[in-house]
């Protein structure tokens, strides 16, 4: 696992919300990449953002490819863009009734939630 695949990994176990972030230029590093987008520079602080943002995007799954117990069939998955963090999107899933009541640019409330004993980013509409 990388550097960036373990700090994920805690702050899921943590149930907070932490993108790296340059800090040298303080630009946002998300996807993670080596080197920073903005100036080249190796140094990344992990920052707490809030769990809110809007809908970018969703689709519905119907078969599981990943090799993982997912749960229940079909389920959601939606990107979400970050409020405070440009260009930033993180993938959750909808936990809500009605998949068909999603809007685009709708504002959502991010949560961690325990799927089959993972912890997952996830939301409501």
């Amino acid at each position: 696992m990388s550097n960036f695949e373990v700090q994920w990994q805690k702050n899921l176990e943590e149930g907070v919300l932490r993108l790296p972030q340059c800090g040298a230029c303080k630009q946002w590093n998300w996807y993670p990449l080596p080197v920073c987008r903005g100036c080249g520079k190796t140094d990344f602080i992990w920052t707490e953002i809030p769990l809110s943002g809007t809908l970018f995007s969703w689709t519905r799954v119907h078969r599981n490819f990943t090799g993982q117990d997912m749960g229940p069939m079909p389920y959601t998955v939606a990107l979400i863009n970050l409020d405070g963090v440009p260009g930033a999107r993180v993938p959750a899933r909808f936990m809500g009734e009605n998949p068909l009541s999603l809007q685009l640019d709708h504002s959502v409330n991010l949560v961690y939630q325990q799927i089959q004993g993972k912890p997952v980013l996830c939301f409501n509409s």
